[in-house]
C-alpha cells in the first residue's frame, strides 16, 4: 500500500477481533481513594488551587482522578432562592464545565496544558463533536448535558422565544 509506512504491518480494528485474548493486569497491588482539598477558601479567591502531592514509588491513575464540586445557586444577597422569588435563575447546558474559565494542568512544576479563557467553549465543542446521541442521552447528563433545541435556547418552559 502507498499510504502505509514501511515499516509498519497489517492490522484490525480491536472491535472486529472475535477471538482476543485479553492480556491480565497484574502490575497493580491495590488503589485507594484519597481526597485533597483547595489550597485556599474559595471565598477569599477566585482561584480554585489543588495540589496533589507525589506518593513515593505509588503511581498516580490520571485517568481516573475526580473532581467532586458541590454548588448552589442562591441570590445575589447570598440567600437561597425560594418558590415566593419566582426565580428563572438556572444552569446553562454542560453547566459543570461553563463554570471554569480557564483550567490549568502542572506536572512537577511544568504547566502542561493550554492556559486560555475558552474553556467551557472548548469542552462544549468537544463533546458535541466526540460523543453520539447514545453517550449524549445516557452518561454525558450526569455532566449535565442537554442537547438544545432550536428556538427555544432562553426557554425555561419549551415556549418558542
Amino acid at each position: 500500500m502507498a499510504l502505509m509506512h514501511s515499516s509498519s504491518s497489517e492490522a484490525l480494528p480491536a472491535e472486529l477481533d472475535l477471538w482476543i485474548t485479553y492480556l491480565t493486569q497484574l502490575a497493580q497491588e491495590k488503589s485507594t481513594v484519597q481526597v485533597f482539598n483547595p489550597l485556599a477558601n474559595f471565598d477569599s479567591s477566585n482561584t480554585i488551587e489543588l495540589e496533589v502531592p507525589g506518593v513515593g514509588y505509588s503511581y498516580l491513575d490520571l485517568p481516573h482522578m475526580m473532581l467532586y464540586t458541590k454548588q448552589k445557586i442562591v441570590n445575589a444577597d447570598g440567600s437561597d432562592i425560594t418558590a415566593a422569588d419566582n426565580s428563572d435563575a438556572t444552569l446553562g447546558n454542560y453547566g459543570f464545565y461553563a463554570q471554569w474559565s480557564q483550567v490549568d494542568v502542572s506536572i512537577n512544576g511544568t504547566v502542561i496544558s493550554q492556559s486560555t479563557l475558552t474553556y467551557p467553549y472548548r469542552a462544549f465543542i468537544e463533546t458535541k463533536l466526540n460523543y453520539d446521541k447514545a453517550a449524549k442521552d445516557t452518561h454525558l447528563q450526569q455532566r449535565m448535558w442537554y442537547e438544545d433545541s432550536p428556538g427555544h435556547l432562553d426557554s425555561l418552559n419549551g415556549e418558542k422565544t
